[in-house]
């Protein structure tokens, strides 16, 4: 969830500022007592600003502790381990889950010795989140599954996929009750305001409730899956998961 900046109206401000010293200052029988409660009701938008943006922080403060308690929860891996994670997290072009290239992740941690970085990538191909394959005349390659960009998102970019995903769930369901329009993937970035690198994440996992006949696999970027509709069945099962997630 983003944090907007707090923005001041000034003339605003001024304007209040005013309104209050007429009303609640230069009428001689206005009690101190009504005053107090005056200022209540002329609330600064200043102040309702500050609360927001307080409540905002603290959203996102209390959506990070939470992603770091699932982490340790669920498994113990190494600094270097999760400092790999952190980098092919921030290096994913379009969020699918793709081969990568250990020489490629080497020229990005230059100062890590290249057996110590395959074993970190050993360990987090033990714990699921991808793949290492090697080969002779290779430093091996990366696939990455999408349960790593669940993981390490959160902490590279900010967003929860999973919670995207809910979001997106409730989208998909809507929209496909007019059993004559596919929804395109163009057509869900537009209405998010999300480019492919976050969608994918949470188009991927919403497509693990829909069936192959009822979504177009892209195998080039920059889609996870170009279109997307679903049954029935299949819209009750993406609101649950939903409600799962939202807690609503």
């Amino acid at each position: 969830m983003p944090v907007e900046p707090i923005t001041k109206d000034i003339k605003k401000e001024i304007i209040r500022s005013s309104l209050e010293q007429i009303v609640l200052g230069n009428i001689p029988f206005v009690g101190s007592a009504i005053a107090k409660y005056g200022r209540i009701f002329i609330q600064s938008e200043f102040d309702n600003e500050i609360d927001r943006w307080r409540s905002d922080v603290t959203n996102l403060l209390n959506q990070l502790e939470g992603a770091v308690e699932r982490l340790s929860q669920c498994m113990s891996i190494s600094d270097l381990s999760f400092q790999v994670g952190l980098v092919v997290s921030s290096l994913s072009v379009d969020g699918i889950a793709e081969p990568f290239e250990i020489s490629d992740l080497l020229g990005k941690m230059p100062d890590v010795v290249l057996e110590e970085l395959i074993e970190a990538c050993g360990e987090l191909s033990h714990i699921g989140l991808l793949e290492l394959s090697q080969r002779v005349n290779s430093l091996g390659s990366l696939e990455i599954y999408n349960d790593f960009f669940k993981v390490f998102d959160p902490f590279v970019h900010g967003w929860y996929p999973e919670v995207d995903a809910a979001s997106l769930a409730v989208y998909v369901a809507n929209q496909s009750k007019n059993e004559s329009i596919c929804i395109s993937a163009d057509t869900i970035a537009s209405h998010f305001d999300w480019r492919p690198r976050r969608l994918n994440p949470a188009l991927l996992i919403v497509g693990e409730y829909i069936s192959d006949a009822r979504k177009c696999t892209s195998y080039t970027p920059p889609w996870a899956h170009k279109h997307i509709w679903a049954d029935p069945k299949e819209r009750a099962a993406l609101r649950q998961m939903a409600r799962d997630i939202l807690g609503k």
